[in-house]
């Protein structure tokens, strides 16, 4: 991610060791949680199979209801029992050995990993085995390939490692997905053509490996073939035809129907020929469909439990979709993370009761590791709803701060915004008055409102204490009042109509710029705020009541500045 930095001093750090040159911290000029952002929009709905393990927080958070559809088709999964080994090691080897023993009855295979390291560790156990695979992570090399690998995962004799399988965006179909298979063909018969310096062919080859030539004729194949390759030379300067969606795919078609070089019998042939492709490729492909699902659809297996219940659901769905059969099984060890949480006694037993080697299988663990799952989803819950409760605070303060710099871009004046700011700043002076005299007044004034020698408070003096601050609102607001107006008409003579955008630009500029140190200082308050439990103290109630201290500092530091450089800005 370039551009982004460490937090806490951590990046200078590291900077200072290595040897580079040290710089300052990014500034955050915004900041808000998924669950505040979603909640900014007026409508909230979504559609995922595996929902209903979060039905309570969908419900608390973001105050939706979770309604479950019945499937079109009648779920012929079968899920199977966990198996449980005594170590990391042991379980891999079983993993191995069960894709090996199906793969040699030919059932398609997906197997789900938890991270890309361990993928890549049973990529190697399987080519120890001589097991042919294809892996599916986050690797650069791998992501440009993920629709030919998803597309042929449920193919005859074919193994998929793949890390956090969810939906991928298309369903693992039987037997492979028609249309990627015609792509492939017809385009590995373009490129055999476009390879070929020449029409001097080996004929007898040909003939024998494309069984269409005694339909089409063999001078006119050729010779649309090789129109075809010119046509469509750029492709592998691109990207690989078999990554290409179906629109794209169908772009290039167009390209060449619509081509110049081919005559109208060349047209006809490409036609005949893609159509022939389609209907051979459907044939296989059914025939295949039909044996993969008599051999039990695709087999799915997990290497690992997740922390959440959602995400093992999500991997068990890639089988047994729109009704076809399919099995799931999950290969656990002691050595993962749920089973080192909540594993118990489950090592002393299976040391001293299992021979090496040999699984723990039974329901009741089965239900006692969902039960350890549910206890994580509601620790990770309790830590997503604490962020939220959090973020709340801020979010009430970033709709007030938004919401007052939306008026200021849109409005044509902003006369009023300027006249509630002098006014509040001028009541909160005054209302000080308790606490200090007319001395500490007219510095505060000269300070904020540059009322330098323009003013005279001693005629105040006399008055009585509930008339004094009546009368000083009325006397230093409209002093403010004059001072502005000789301001702007002061600047209206040098640039007419400079004033309202000066006015724009000054407000934006200090709300911005004040609205980041907040969120700084926020911050910095909620890391404070947890020492304060071990003093038997709320550190929600305690966040609270500071944010509000803070967030009034906020406007009145921007309404002093506002008025400040309103009444002291010139222009050069």
């Amino acid at each position: 991610m370039p551009g982004r930095r460490w937090n806490d001093k951590l990046h200078q750090a590291v900077e200072a060791k290595e040897g580079v040159p040290i710089r300052d911290d990014g500034e955050t000029i915004a900041s808000i949680t998924y669950q505040s952002f979603f909640a900014l929009y007026p409508k909230l709905s979504g559609m995922t199979g595996t929902a209903k393990t979060a039905e309570a927080e969908f419900e608390k958070i973001y105050n939706l209801i979770v309604d479950e559809i019945p499937t079109a088709k009648k779920n012929s999964r079968t899920d199977l029992t966990d198996l449980i080994y005594k170590d990391e090691l042991s379980k891999w080897k079983a993993v191995a050995k069960k894709c090996k023993e199906i793969f040699l009855k030919g059932q398609p295979i997906l197997i789900g990993t938890t991270s890309i390291e361990k993928s890549d560790i049973l990529s190697n156990l399987l080519d120890d085995y001589g097991l042919p695979h294809q892996i599916l992570n986050a690797r650069p090399e791998n992501v440009r390939k993920e629709a030919a690998i998803v597309a042929r995962a449920g193919k005859f004799k074919n193994i998929t490692i793949a890390t956090n399988m969810a939906g991928r965006g298309t369903d693992i179909v039987l037997g492979g997905c028609l249309d990627f298979e015609v792509q492939k063909q017809f385009y590995d018969l373009v490129i055999f053509f476009k390879t070929i310096p020449s029409l001097s062919l080996d004929i007898k080859w040909i003939t024998k490996n494309i069984r269409w030539l005694n339909i089409l004729g063999i001078d006119n194949f050729l010779q649309t073939f090789v129109h075809i390759s010119q046509e469509i030379n750029y492709l592998q300067k691109q990207k690989a035809f078999t990554n290409l969606t179906d629109i794209e795919f169908l772009k290039i078609i167009n390209n060449i129907e619509n081509s110049k070089i081919l005559t109208q019998d060349y047209l006809r042939i490409i036609v005949r020929t893609f159509n022939m492709i389609s209907n051979s490729v459907k044939l296989q492909q059914e025939k295949e469909q039909k044996l993969v699902k008599e051999l039990g659809g695709l087999y799915v297996i997990g290497t690992e439990r997740n922390d959440s219940r959602r995400i093992d659901n999500q991997l068990r769905g890639r089988c047994g979709r729109q009704g076809d059969p399919g099995v799931s099984r999950f290969f656990l060890s002691l050595d993962d993370y749920l089973l080192r949480l909540f594993g118990g006694n489950l090592q002393k037993f299976m040391d001293t009761q299992l021979p090496e080697e040999t699984p723990l299988e039974s329901g009741l663990i089965n239900k006692t590791l969902n039960s350890a799952q549910q206890k994580l989803e509601e620790y990770h819950y309790d830590i997503r709803k604490n962020l939220f409760e959090y973020d709340e605070v801020l979010s009430k303060q970033r709709q007030i701060i938004f919401r007052e710099r939306s008026e200021i871009l849109k409005s044509s004046s902003l006369k009023n915004s300027l006249i509630r700011f002098a006014d509040h700043l001028i009541q909160e002076m005054i209302d000080n008055l308790e606490l200090s005299d007319l001395n500490t007044l007219s510095i505060c004034l000269e300070n904020s409102f540059e009322f330098k020698n323009s003013y005279n408070l001693k005629q105040f003096k006399s008055l009585q204490s509930n008339k004094l601050k009546i009368e000083l609102e009325k006397y230093l607001f409209t002093k403010f009042w004059l001072q502005y107006d000789l301001k702007q008409a002061e600047l209206e003579t040098v640039d007419p109509g400079i004033v309202r955008d000066i006015e724009r630009n000054i407000l934006l500029k200090y709300i911005d710029s004040i609205w980041k140190e907040h969120l700084q200082k926020m911050s910095l308050l909620r890391d404070d705020v947890n020492w304060r439990s071990y003093g038997q103290r709320n550190p929600l109630f305690e966040y609270k009541d500071d944010a509000y201290l803070l967030f009034l500092d906020l406007i009145k530091t921007i309404r002093q500045l506002v008025i400040f450089e309103l009444l002291t800005m010139k222009l050069i």
